[in-house]
């Protein structure tokens, strides 16, 4: 059920013009606002109901099936990795509906109160680039504290990414919103939780993705009055950000994220045989689809854009979007008494310039574009403290500036 479950696959998509940071921040602010006022939606609490249902099952029956757990057992695993990741706490009920409840209050604070990020089409695709590099066990070296550009924040995107989940069902991400939460998805629990980020993402209502039975949901709702919000709600993840694996090896992070990812396989094996394949009818090909079948894109996207961001590879800056115009679907021009400042996320400057001695007593290497570097530990000197310490570096975009970004594994450098 909902947008997020479908399975058909079908094109329609408008083109995209120039961007703008003007444009960017007024649709961005239109989007939000209306967004706030209709998110509270029958359509939207039925889908969000049945997503959370079906991943509390799909994690139940993988815990009596691969986990070897008694019956009591897996449902409070199943619990503590769904309702506990979002950030309710424990003793969790089956009953659904006060969980529902309380995500929709989640989703209309968020969105009232967040920074608000538009970033452009480079930075979105070093962004990309640079979470192609990562593993999943690298998003929990997150320090929340350190990394993150605001303590909560939405990112809205150039365009919607179109890509695959677990079981082959297509959605259509425009923005993703982050706010800090006590995390319960350790089973047994951790008294307390751990600090964490709740990562949401949204779906674009008009986005790319319009099967029939979408347009059909679409159609009813402005019929009845009530349309849905212009971003759906798509789902919730839980990213620890405090660090706790940061004392990790590469060899180390790669042997969790092995783990994590066959636990993400065994729920797509436990979710194909109660609800089957997703069925395919038409396709997608307006363009890339970002394949997930380990439902970890979330994390590494947004890990990679708080790390670039603060590490300066991206440039962020304020903008005022004018108040006039921000919300035409009534037809006209509207004024706001107050409008808040959007943070614009533009790739910067790269670490070194073209030319410049990469470490001392290493030769000059002159790059001829710009690319990612991935995640490693090295040994940073502290003068005040007249000590090394081992620290984690990246992703981050190295290069000269005004190069092209290269998106694939390797560039070449000119000696």
């Amino acid at each position: 059920m909902g947008k997020a479950s479908r399975g058909k696959r079908e094109r329609s998509r408008d083109r995209v013009g120039e961007w703008s940071a003007a444009g960017a921040a007024r649709r961005g602010h239109d989007m939000i606002r209306q967004t706030v006022e209709t998110v509270d939606h029958p359509f939207v609490r039925a889908m969000m109901h049945q997503n959370t249902s079906n991943g509390i099952g799909d994690s139940y029956r993988m815990a009596l099936v691969a986990g070897g757990l008694s019956d009591e057992q897996a449902w409070q695993y199943a619990l503590s990795i769904t309702v506990g990741a979002m950030g309710d706490a424990p003793p969790w009920s089956r009953d659904l509906n006060g969980h529902t409840e309380r995500e929709i209050r989640r989703h209309q604070e968020l969105l009232r109160t967040a920074e608000v990020f538009v970033i452009s089409p480079a930075a979105h695709a070093a962004v990309m680039a640079a979470a192609a590099t990562l593993e999943i066990a690298d998003t929990a070296t997150l320090d929340r504290e350190a990394d993150l550009p605001a303590p909560t924040g939405l990112l809205m995107l150039p365009e919607p990414i179109v890509h695959a989940n677990r079981n082959g069902a297509l959605s259509d991400t425009a923005a993703f919103g982050w706010a800090p939460v006590q995390l319960f998805n350790a089973w047994p629990p951790v008294k307390g939780g751990i600090p964490g980020v709740r990562v949401t993402s949204f779906m674009d209502r008009d986005g790319p993705i319009q099967p029939d039975e979408w347009r059909a949901t679409l159609a009813l709702a402005r019929t009845s009055g009530m349309p849905l919000p212009l971003l759906v709600p798509d789902g919730v993840v839980g990213m620890s950000g405090d660090g706790r694996l940061a004392h990790l090896d590469r060899a180390q992070l790669h042997e969790v994220s092995r783990s994590a990812q066959q636990v993400q396989l065994n729920l797509r094996q436990s979710a194909t045989e109660v609800r089957g394949q997703v069925e395919e009818v038409g396709e997608w090909t307006g363009g890339q689809v970002v394949e997930d079948p380990t439902q970890d894109f979330v994390r590494r996207y947004m890990f990679a854009f708080w790390r670039l961001a603060a590490q300066k590879s991206m440039e962020v800056s304020l903008h005022r979007p004018s108040a006039v115009g921000l919300v035409p679907r009534q037809g006209r021009a509207t004024r706001s008494a107050a409008v808040p400042d959007v943070r614009v996320v533009q790739l910067g400057a790269p670490a070194r310039a073209a030319g410049e001695v990469e470490d001392a007593g290493q030769e000059h290497r002159v790059y001829h574009h710009r690319f990612p570097v991935r995640m490693h530990k090295v040994r940073q000197w502290y003068p005040s403290q007249g000590v090394h310490r081992i620290i984690w570096r990246g992703p981050y975009i190295k290069g000269p500036a005004g190069a092209p970004l290269v998106v694939t594994e390797s560039a070449y450098a000119v000696r």
